[in-house]
């Protein structure tokens, strides 16, 4: 099931997860869709946010890991 609206869009990826989609991130084409929107499923995030993870487009995903606020 698709995620949708303000939650998919202010969804926040840890360290782990951002490595985790890097990793198993396959580019698709135009013979094989690669995986982007399964994983944006898994993790409850837009496709295109997958991208840019993948991509190292985006900073602003990443969920801060230290104790510290």
């Amino acid at each position: 099931m698709p995620c949708g609206g303000l939650r998919a869009a202010r969804a926040i990826l840890t360290d782990e997860q951002v490595a985790d989609i890097r990793r198993r991130f396959l580019r698709g084409n135009r013979w094989h869709p690669g995986n982007r929107l399964a994983l944006a499923e898994e993790f409850g995030v837009v496709p295109s946010l997958i991208s840019d993870v993948a991509n190292g487009r985006r900073k602003t995903w990443v969920a801060a890991t230290s104790g510290a606020e």
